[in-house]
């Protein structure tokens, strides 16, 4: 984080690097995380409309290919921006909460409704997206699905195994299958799932 104008806290600069530095979550997750990382600065400065822009800025581009955050950051940037002066940090930060929640809740039964909508049994994934996590657990709600999530492994951590680990706590058959096996896995699928977010 540049800090030749402003002095961050030591909390801001944490949350920043644990946002930068996380391997572990889906782009809708580290939206989340930076939603509160952005109003956690808030509640304990009194930070001016370039300080509160720097910040923003800083959060979005920590990942630039990430949407959600991108969106959810300039999202709350505005709200904090907006503030009456009888208006709390605490209820802005529950209004961007909100707002969040209900967008990945619709993106969520949009993408159910589409998928639903087909006769796919089988779905191959190559993704990390807690929201298409969601959007599986949501459709196998609906009917019998099965889930073929591909390895991809990165730097050692295996998203593939942690996308199934993640439907099977939510009761979605998930098998695992290598990069490599690419080919066999879309052959013996009725669809892909390319991220939802």
């Amino acid at each position: 984080m540049k800090k030749e104008k402003f002095k961050w806290d030591r909390a801001a600069l944490e949350g920043v690097e644990n946002l930068k530095n996380d391997r572990e979550s889906g782009a809708s997750e580290i939206a989340l995380k930076a939603i509160k990382t952005f109003f956690n600065f808030l509640k304990k400065n009194r930070p001016e409309k370039e300080q509160i822009q720097a910040l923003a800025k800083t959060i979005a581009e920590i990942r630039p290919s990430m949407a959600p955050l991108k969106n959810v950051i300039a999202f709350s940037a505005r709200l904090a921006l907006s503030k009456k002066e009888n208006q709390s940090i605490d209820s802005i930060e529950r209004e961007a909460l909100a707002a969040f929640e209900k967008a990945r809740r619709e993106t969520v039964e949009i993408a159910a409704e589409a998928l639903g909508a087909s006769d796919a049994k089988t779905f191959v994934v190559c993704s990390f997206s807690s929201t298409a996590a969601l959007t599986l657990k949501e459709l196998s709600r609906r009917r019998s699905i099965r889930v073929v999530c591909l390895e991809s492994s990165v730097e050692g951590k295996k998203y593939g195994l942690a996308f199934l680990e993640r439907l099977r706590r939510f009761g979605t058959e998930a098998l695992l299958a290598k990069d490599a096996e690419i080919r066999i896995a879309a052959k013996n699928s009725d669809a892909a799932l390319i991220g939802a977010d």
